[in-house]
């Protein structure tokens, strides 16, 4: 059955010494309810006798993020957010919209994916500045030769969000002006 399909493999990976942690939904007709699962394994001399389980329930968390979520969908400015490697794991329609990728597509890009090499040479992304919990501002131009504005931040949990606003037309202006 389904559920054996979901459990069996981490409880093998628990008992083979793996420490497990991972999110479970528990759908039960209108009701549907999200825990965090930890699984670890008990050792005595080096061998796995048994297991530890711990869940929590994180329902009222996965509705904040989703609330939290669904408000990003409507902001006026790209929203990208990337793991401590620069990956994307979340990203809302202005950020489908400015870079002409679709959403699938853009989860499987790393920030650098929407830059020439030569860019990132002459202005590097700055992972360092940004550990120290320092907003960055900076102007770049994208592959698709849009120029933006990026706000960036470092998060808590490790990870970094980024709002891009297209300045193409304010780029031009001042360019028509000098």
């Amino acid at each position: 059955n389904e559920n054996n399909k979901f459990w069996k493999p981490k409880y093998l990976k628990a008992l083979n010494g793996e420490k497990l942690t991972f999110e479970f939904c528990n759908k039960n007709d209108k009701l549907s309810k999200h825990y965090e699962i930890k699984l670890n394994p008990i050792k005595i001399k080096g061998t796995v006798v048994g297991l530890s389980a711990i869940g929590r329930d994180i329902t009222e968390r996965k509705e904040v993020e989703e609330n939290l979520f669904n408000l990003l969908e409507l902001a006026p400015m790209a929203f990208f957010q990337g793991d401590v490697n620069g990956n994307f794991i979340k990203v809302n329609n202005k950020a489908v919209d400015l870079t002409g990728y679709s959403s699938k597509e853009l989860l499987t890009m790393n920030i650098k994916d929407l830059f020439y090499e030569v860019y990132l040479k002459e202005k590097p992304l700055s992972y360092e500045k940004l550990k120290t919990g320092e907003i960055i501002k900076n102007e770049r131009k994208l592959k698709n030769k849009i120029h933006v504005e990026m706000l960036s931040k470092a998060m808590s949990d490790g990870t970094y969000q980024c709002f891009m606003t297209d300045i193409t037309e304010r780029k031009l202006a001042i360019d028509k002006i000098k």
